[in-house]
């Protein structure tokens, strides 16, 4: 005759750590995202040529590894000249010269401070 062993707890057990272990592991990730929450220029506005192009964050970025590149209609790069703000939540940019009619497209990157980094990109046009 084979010993009897109870499976049933040892699997609920097991299923609970796991089931926690996952929450644990989500929550960490969603604390980590850091989203653009304003612009200026605003998301596809058409404005009048900008003299300085400032993005807001939800959270605190670690300026070494956090800024943005303008693209101008043609696709060339356009020089920006960026700084990240004293509370390390606003990145803004001087362009070298005055903007010229047409669509911009900024491409962002930023690193959080755990060290996760996150890339988008929004576009607006100059009359």
């Amino acid at each position: 005759m084979k010993p009897y062993i109870r499976v049933k707890p040892m699997k609920r057990l097991l299923h609970s750590i796991l089931t926690t272990a996952a929450l644990l592991l989500s929550a960490t990730a969603a604390y980590a995202h850091v989203d653009l929450v304003s612009s200026t220029p605003a998301v596809n506005a058409t404005v009048t040529a900008p003299a300085r192009l400032t993005l807001t964050f939800s959270d605190a970025v670690v300026p070494t590894f956090s800024g943005f590149e303008l693209i101008n209609s043609a696709g060339a790069t356009v020089a920006v000249r960026t700084s990240v703000s004293e509370d390390r939540k606003s990145i803004s940019g001087v362009p070298a010269r005055p903007l010229t009619s047409g669509r911009y497209t900024v491409n962002w990157r930023i690193a959080a401070g755990d060290g996760h980094r996150m890339t988008g990109s929004f576009a607006f046009t100059v009359r």
